[in-house]
């Protein structure tokens, strides 16, 4: 393994999924949801009971969606947990603002997982509603102060290349489609002017557009399998990349790239199937799932 700075082991023989972090602890979603001092030490399990897949932080609270198909919400000392939303269909990836919560319900198996759906919820609980039906497995989400954007990982009569990244109103009306033709979409992240999304497989790019179209620019390409988990500061794109099979999976890599274009930085390689991101100010976050670990690297 090689790496540009210092790379600590938060904890080892752990496989997280998903990773959010705040000034002083990391929250990661595994067999449940752990908190880990950024510093290093002991972490306490928040919760054992509903374990999930994507976490998002808000705040002082935490929410995820769980195996069970269920919204689920705690505080970040583990207290005043609640089950926001229940039978949802394969909900996986979620975020929000001030008011509401948004995820991805990827859908069921009857149905080829094209019954999708992207679900809104006010935080306070309620009824959720679809502000989009009939989505070919919706996988990762990003809001700004009015649109919901989405990656629609495609149909398996298709072979997942109908794959799409997608937009529509927080408040309600038609979806638009940004990009089409897209092969495994994983991770998506808006700024102010652009969308950015990893399009995973053999070939696997990392990409921009303008938030209200335009033709898609590659920022990386000829990347081995982008995984969940993209991340944006002021000046660069971080994502992980799962790796190739052929290669046991040992070649996956924690990487950047300006988002301006440029050259691609590795942070990290010869990563077992690296998956999950979170960065702050100064360090990178993820998890690598054969070498069972969650790691911190500083300076990002």
């Amino acid at each position: 393994m090689t790496q540009t700075g210092c790379l600590v082991t938060l904890v080892p023989k752990a496989g997280p999924v998903g990773i959010v972090v705040d000034s002083t602890s990391v929250y990661m979603m595994e067999d449940g949801l752990y908190k880990i001092p950024k510093a290093g030490g002991p972490g306490v399990v928040l919760d054992g009971q509903q374990p999930g897949y994507e976490i998002t932080l808000i705040g002082a609270e935490l929410f995820w969606t769980s195996w069970a198909g269920q919204v689920v919400t705690c505080a970040t000392d583990g207290s005043s947990q609640s089950v926001l939303a229940r039978s949802q269909s394969s909900p996986f990836a979620i975020t929000g603002d001030a008011d509401n919560l948004y995820w991805t319900n990827e859908g069921t198996s009857d149905a080829g997982y094209e019954d999708g759906a992207i679900m809104k919820l006010s935080r306070q609980g309620g009824t959720p509603i679809a502000l989009a039906r009939n989505q070919s497995t919706p996988f990762a989400i990003a809001i700004d102060s009015t649109w919901v954007y989405w990656t629609n990982q495609g149909t398996i009569e298709n072979g997942f290349e109908d794959g799409s990244v997608m937009r529509a109103p927080l408040a309600g009306g038609p979806p638009q489609l940004l990009a089409g033709n897209q092969l495994y979409v994983s991770s998506i992240q808006v700024d102010q002017d652009w969308v950015y999304w990893a399009r995973s497989g053999p070939n696997g790019a990392i990409l921009k557009m303008p938030k209200d179209g335009g033709a898609p620019v590659s920022l990386a390409t000829g990347q081995s399998s982008p995984a969940p988990g993209l991340a944006l500061d002021g000046d660069r794109v971080y994502w992980t990349n799962n790796g190739r099979g052929a290669a046991n999976w040992a070649d996956g890599a924690v990487l950047s790239v300006p988002k301006v274009g440029g050259a691609v930085k590795t942070l990290a390689s010869s990563q077992h199937a690296a998956n999950g991101l979170a960065i702050d100010r100064t360090s990178v976050y993820w998890g690598d799932f054969l070498d069972a670990g969650l790691f911190k690297l500083t300076p990002k």
